[in-house]
């Protein structure tokens, strides 16, 4: 598979209320590599300061032969609003499954700034369907 940058990226929304854009927008580069691009409106910002947000941060997901690495820059502590874990889990199920391989991954938070949550793991043993 050659590698693909030919994707619309999503520039947010008037009304983070009525939007339909989805929380991650995923773009799949090659075989091994998905580029994550976090919408505006998975952040929409506090009463006194209404969003959407300015950000719309970029990660990457690297699949190796026996790992998976994830470059997060996200820019959300709310897994409701901003479902990353279950998104690479799921990545990392299709991933695997059309490989014919099993990849565990660990995900953690490496650097939280202290107004958000403290850091969260959810681990994918080897073998499971999570």
């Amino acid at each position: 598979m050659s590698s693909d940058l030919n994707v619309v990226w999503i520039h947010g929304a008037n009304n983070c209320s009525t939007t339909t854009d989805p929380p991650i927008q995923v773009h799949r580069f090659n075989r091994d590599t998905f580029i994550l691009r976090q919408s505006k409106c998975s952040e929409p910002g506090t009463p006194a300061n209404p969003g959407p947000s300015f950000e719309a941060p970029f990660m990457y997901l690297l699949f190796g032969a026996t790992r998976a690495l994830l470059l997060d820059t996200g820019a959300s502590s709310s897994s409701a609003r901003f479902p990353l874990a279950s998104t690479v889990g799921k990545l990392r199920h299709d991933h695997t499954a059309a490989l014919g391989t099993r990849i565990a991954t660990t995900i953690t938070s490496q650097a939280t700034p202290s107004s958000m949550a403290p850091p969260t793991r959810a681990s994918f043993p080897r073998g499971s369907t999570a």
